[in-house]
């Protein structure tokens, strides 16, 4: 339930700009602890798509300013945000698992599924 919780919570913020979440994403796992991400998505902290994603970023801030260029760009980012909010959701959903939580807690020991620590 966590997982989804949190994959939840990264995605939304993509349906107002796609490339901030999935920044923010790629930011805290590569420089911090406090979002690991699981084996399949570790590509989001790797340089090259970090500043890829910064330059997407800055592209579409200054497509904001320009009318003509605005709404093109918001016929673009139709198809654009809901996939950012897949790729950060399935981020963010991988990032911790129960059994992980329940041994931070003291819990449940590191190979157990967790479900001791939510059933109290």
């Amino acid at each position: 339930m966590l997982e989804i919780l949190t994959g939840t919570g990264l995605a939304s913020a993509a349906g107002l700009n796609a490339y901030i979440p999935l920044l923010t994403v790629g930011l805290l796992a590569r420089c911090t602890d406090v979002l690991p991400l699981g084996e399949g998505w570790q590509w989001l902290e790797h340089p090259a798509v970090l500043g890829v994603l910064g330059v997407l970023l800055t592209l579409e801030f200054a497509a904001d300013k320009i009318p003509v260029v605005d709404s093109v760009n918001d016929v673009v980012q139709t198809v654009v945000r809901p996939t950012s909010g897949g790729i950060t959701f399935g981020a963010g959903a991988s990032s911790v698992t129960p059994g992980e939580l329940a041994a931070l807690a003291g819990g449940a020991p590191e190979g157990d599924a967790g479900s001791a620590w939510w059933q109290v």
